[in-house]
């Protein structure tokens, strides 16, 4: 498969990410690699269906550019209707950080548990499904749109 959008990286590491927990692997880089897909799936929605104007175009440049989970929340939900949940955001903040502190020494740096990992693992498939959800209802607005 070749990997064109941001969806298609995030759903390549999604993948990644399930052969380890079948195989119940535990490293640390599931951290940053966790981190990294939820990063990934909100990166595609903000890409695909927030348009790009005069007046924006500097905002959202910038903000493809981050790997805070909350600024793509924040900013997702900014501009959008289709809102992603309170829940989805308050267990995506479990993960927020782990891109940098799981995968380099120093005061911040972190090693996780098993049960960290066992959260890594819930949060992407709770981010991929919610992320699931609001490409179908985009795409659910643009048809429905398209047919008055």
């Amino acid at each position: 498969m070749e990997l064109r959008s941001y969806y298609d990286f995030a759903l390549d590491d999604y993948n990644f990410l399930q052969d380890l927990k079948k195989n119940r692997i535990s490293a640390n880089s599931i951290g940053a690699i966790a981190q990294n897909t939820c990063e990934r799936f909100l990166k595609h929605l903000i890409n695909e269906y927030i348009p790009v104007t005069y007046s924006n175009r500097q905002e959202v440049t910038d903000i493809l550019t981050t790997h805070n989970l909350n600024r793509l929340v924040n900013f997702w939900n900014h501009f959008s209707e289709n809102r992603i949940p309170t829940k989805v955001s308050n267990e995506l903040r479990k993960i927020n950080g782990f891109y940098f502190s799981t995968k380099y020494p120093g005061d911040d740096s972190l090693t996780l548990t098993r049960e960290n990992i066992e959260t890594c693992f819930d949060v992407v498939e709770l981010c991929k499904q919610t992320v699931d959800w609001i490409i179908n209802e985009q795409k659910t607005s643009i048809t429905e749109m398209a047919h008055q």
